[in-house]
């Protein structure tokens, strides 16, 4: 059970070789099962198939991140730039999805709250909260509610 590619290694668990390796920066395996393949012949297999990966050119490089500064950081697995900070003396985290705002929006949204956590960095642009017609009158929501004008009784 002895390989000298660090890629190609047996897995006691599912009880067969596997091979591993990086495609767009994410780490992608394939098992070769004892049970299919027998224990030399799932060997071999696995060996051709990681080098038809290196000949096609599909073995990638892992994802190389450095933190910009303390308490921000890239979480592989959730995909995100975390950011930690305080607020009122207590800590608070927050995360920014790399698929919602791309790697270098993320690290950037990340990088800003932790040097500005009270005001915040995303802004409603009108979608969400308070109606606009409601804050530009001011009238209070109850008021809204009832049916029979302000001084109504049933709502």
């Amino acid at each position: 059970y002895d390989s000298d590619n660090p890629n190609v290694f047996w897995d006691e668990l599912r009880e067969g070789w596997e091979v591993t390796w990086y495609e767009n920066s994410k780490l992608t395996a394939r098992p070769f099962p004892v049970k299919k393949f027998g224990i030399e012949r799932a060997k071999m297999e696995a060996f051709k198939f990681f080098d038809e990966l290196k000949e096609a050119g599909k073995l990638g490089e892992r994802l190389k991140v450095e933190q910009p500064q303390d308490g921000v950081f890239y979480d592989q697995r959730m995909q995100s730039w975390v950011c930690f900070f305080w607020r009122n003396g207590r800590p608070h985290s927050r995360c920014f999805a790399a698929t919602k705002y791309g790697f270098e929006g993320a690290k950037t949204l990340a990088v800003a709250k932790q040097n500005d956590p009270v005001s915040g960095l995303l802004h409603n642009r009108g979608s969400g909260g308070t109606p606009q017609d409601i804050k530009v009158k001011g009238r209070p929501p109850q008021e809204l509610k009832k049916k029979g004008g302000p001084v109504g009784n049933k709502y």
